[in-house]
């Protein structure tokens, strides 16, 4: 028919089979973007490796290992590319690496954060209630009190729901 293949296209065949996160859609995911990354004209963009990280994260039927060699692996492929994460992208990334409610959840959480925090990305409202908000529903409640006395260091004004999860979490302590 003509149509030629854009990055728009393989971003929403790879969401769509990452969103299925079952382990063959996971691979048919990955086996697209390494057919996107080795096309000349067309390249992938941030919201294609979003994309992918969020279903690996979802993914209840991939072994622990592979979630985190696999998001290791884009994080990698991302940097490689120069491309730069936004303070949306890691909201998402730290949202569904909460989510997932293995351990790799909170070491992927974990790589998140700190990749946000050399970034030198300001942390917004939005940004430590996810944070806190995650760690509390899971209740992570050591790491949660890290995080509380991470953002009381920062010079935040915690207002609204943020107070709210501080509250929460100083009940706790």
């Amino acid at each position: 028919m003509g149509v030629k293949a854009s990055v728009a296209t393989y971003s929403t065949l790879i969401d769509t089979q990452a969103r299925e996160g079952t382990s063959t859609s996971i691979k048919s995911a990955w086996r697209l973007l390494d057919e996107l990354e080795r096309l000349k004209d067309v390249k992938p963009n941030i919201v294609t490796y979003t994309s992918i990280l969020t279903g690996i994260h979802r993914s209840s039927n991939l072994e622990k290992d592979v979630v985190l060699k696999m998001s290791r692996d884009i994080v990698r492929r991302i940097r490689e590319r120069g491309l730069r994460l936004r303070l949306g992208t890691y909201h998402i990334l730290l949202k569904t690496a909460l989510e997932n409610p293995t351990r790799e959840g909170i070491t992927c959480f974990l790589q998140y954060y700190n990749m946000l925090l050399k970034d030198g990305i300001p942390f917004w409202h939005d940004t430590w209630y996810i944070i806190l908000n995650g760690l509390v529903r899971r209740e992570e409640w050591e790491l949660a009190s890290r995080m509380k006395s991470d953002m009381l260091r920062s010079q935040f004004e915690p207002m609204w729901g943020v107070l709210e999860m501080v509250k929460v979490i100083t009940n706790w302590e």
